[in-house]
């Protein structure tokens, strides 16, 4: 079973607007349908973030929690972004959800 594929999608974990971007840069380039980034979790605001998929605008929902990214978006990936001092807790979080991939950086 591959880990990724032109379905794949994922959740970031921090404000990471460039990352965000440069992914769904590469999805435009690559001819994909649809965005990978289904959402992103950030703590501190559950706000809706715009990022381009090409030319065009796309809402990227922010949610608080993994879980709740998860349960909204059933990505397959996960993408973490946490500081040092956070990334184990993030990272633990998510390892209790079906996530096909985890991504820590």
């Amino acid at each position: 079973m591959p880990l990724f594929t032109k379905e794949t999608t994922a959740v970031i974990y921090g404000m990471q607007a460039a990352a965000i971007q440069r992914m769904l840069d590469f999805d435009w380039m690559c001819g994909r349908k649809v965005p990978s980034v289904a959402a992103a979790v950030n703590p501190s605001s559950s706000e809706i973030t715009t990022a381009f998929f090409g030319a065009k605008p796309v809402p990227i929902p922010v949610y608080k929690t993994t879980r709740e990214a998860y349960e909204k978006t059933k990505a397959d990936v996960f993408i973490n972004f946490a500081s040092f001092r956070s990334g184990f807790d993030t990272t633990d979080e998510a390892l209790d959800l079906p996530f096909k991939t985890l991504v820590v950086i």
